[in-house]
C-alpha cells in the first residue's frame, strides 16, 4: 500500500506498507469441524465436495449425491437427529409418515444431504428412537416412513458429572466427552478457583452453550437420551446436594491429587456390588428379579484448572463425598471427568 508504511528517517514522507497473508488449509478435519463447514456452505448456498485424499472441503458447482441405496444392510450405526417436538414423535406408529423439520430437518436435508431411501433415527431425548427411511426430501425437511419404534430403558445406575467452570472451553470439552461416554446428568459448578464467572446474561449464555454441546454430542454418539443439564451451583449449594445424595444411598466421588486413596479401590467395590446386582430367578414365579446392590447414582466432581481448594474439599468430605486419586498423573479439567466415568461404567457393567 503506497505511502502508508513507516516514516522515512532522513527525509519527509512514508514508505510503502507491505501486508503478507498466510492461508492455511487444514488437511485433517474431525467430524464436528467438517459438519460446521458443511453447514456454513449450505447456508451460503454453496455446494461442497469432499476429495477422498485431500481431507478438506472444496467449493464446487457439482456435488455427488449420497447413494440412494438403502442403508439396511450396512453394519454402521444410523445418523441420529433430535425431534423438534417430542410429542409429535411419540405419537408415531409403524407405517406412519413423520416429517423432520425445523433446524434438525434443515441440517438433515441440506447439510447432511440425506436422500430418498436412506435410513436414519429420530430420538426424543428421553429414550424413544424412531427408525425410518426417507420417502421425501425438500431443502428444509425430510419425510420418513416409520419402520421401527424402539423404547430404550434408562440405566439402572445414573451417572452424574459435576463439572467446574473452566477457561479455554475445557469445561465444554469435558461434558462433550462425558456425553459420549454415557453421562446422564451434568451440573455446572462455580468453584472458588474458577476463573470463569457466570452472572446475569453470561450465565444464561453459558447454559445455552452447554445445552447445545450436550445435544450435539448426543447425536454424535447416537444416543436416545440427552443428558439432563441442571442449574449451576455454588460450592455451598453443592455441599448441601452432596449430603442429600449420600443420605439417599448415592455415591459422590471427588477426584483430587491430595489423597493417596486410588479410584481403583472404589472400582473394586463397584465391581463386587455389580456382581451381586445381577438378576436372579424367583423360585415361586420363575421370573427374573433384578439385584439392588449398586448405588442408584454415582456422581463425579471435577474441579477447575486450579483444582479444588482445601476449604471446598473439607466441606465436601464432611457432607459425605469420597475423595480419590484418579491416577499417577494429573489430568486436565477437560479429561478427568470422562476418564473417571469410563472406568466407573466398566466397573458397573455398562460397558
Amino acid at each position: 500500500m503506497p505511502g502508508l508504511g513507516v516514516g522515512h528517517l532522513q527525509r519527509p514522507g512514508r514508505g510503502d506498507l507491505h501486508i503478507g497473508i498466510n492461508v492455511e488449509i487444514p488437511r485433517k478435519l474431525d467430524d464436528r469441524s467438517r459438519e460446521l463447514l458443511e453447514e456454513l456452505s449450505a447456508v451460503r448456498g454453496e455446494e461442497s465436495a469432499r476429495p477422498e485424499k485431500a481431507g478438506v472441503l472444496l467449493s464446487s458447482t457439482s456435488f455427488a449425491k449420497p447413494s440412494q441405496a438403502s442403508d439396511r444392510n450396512t453394519s454402521m450405526t444410523l445418523p441420529v437427529f433430535i425431534a423438534p417436538e417430542a410429542a409429535a414423535l411419540r405419537g408415531c406408529a409403524l407405517g406412519d409418515s413423520y416429517t423432520l423439520d425445523g433446524d434438525e430437518g434443515f441440517h438433515a436435508a441440506t447439510v447432511r444431504r440425506m436422500d430418498v431411501g436412506q435410513m436414519l433415527d429420530v430420538v426424543d431425548g428421553d429414550g424413544l428412537r424412531v427408525r425410518g427411511s426417507v420417502s421425501e426430501r425438500t431443502k428444509k425437511s425430510l419425510t420418513l416412513r416409520v419402520e421401527e419404534i424402539i423404547h430404550e430403558a434408562p440405566p439402572s445406575v445414573r451417572l452424574v458429572l459435576v463439572q467446574a467452570l473452566s477457561t479455554g472451553g475445557r469445561d465444554e470439552m469435558a461434558i462433550e466427552m462425558a456425553t459420549e461416554v454415557g453421562v446422564d446428568v451434568v451440573i455446572p459448578w462455580q468453584a472458588n478457583r474458577s476463573e470463569v464467572r457466570w452472572k446475569g446474561e453470561k450465565a444464561a449464555k453459558g447454559m445455552r452453550k452447554w445445552e447445545s454441546t450436550l445435544r450435539s454430542a448426543t447425536k454424535q454418539s447416537r444416543r436416545a437420551f440427552i443428558p439432563r443439564l441442571e442449574d449451576a451451583c455454588t460450592s455451598q449449594r453443592l455441599a448441601q446436594w452432596i449430603g442429600e445424595e449420600t443420605a439417599s444411598g448415592a455415591w459422590v466421588i471427588v477426584c483430587h491429587e491430595s489423597t493417596r486413596a486410588p479410584l481403583s479401590i472404589l472400582l473394586r467395590e463397584l465391581r463386587a456390588a455389580a456382581e451381586k446386582s445381577l438378576p436372579t430367578t424367583d423360585e415361586a414365579s420363575g421370573e427374573a428379579v433384578p439385584g439392588t446392590c449398586l448405588p442408584p447414582r454415582i456422581s463425579v466432581i471435577v474441579g477447575p484448572e486450579g483444582g479444588v481448594d482445601p476449604d471446598e474439599l473439607s466441606l465436601f468430605e464432611a457432607a459425605g463425598a469420597r475423595v480419590c486419586l484418579l491416577g499417577a498423573t494429573v489430568l486436565r479439567a477437560s479429561t478427568a471427568g470422562p476418564v473417571a466415568l469410563s472406568l466407573i461404567s466398566d466397573a458397573i457393567g455398562r460397558w
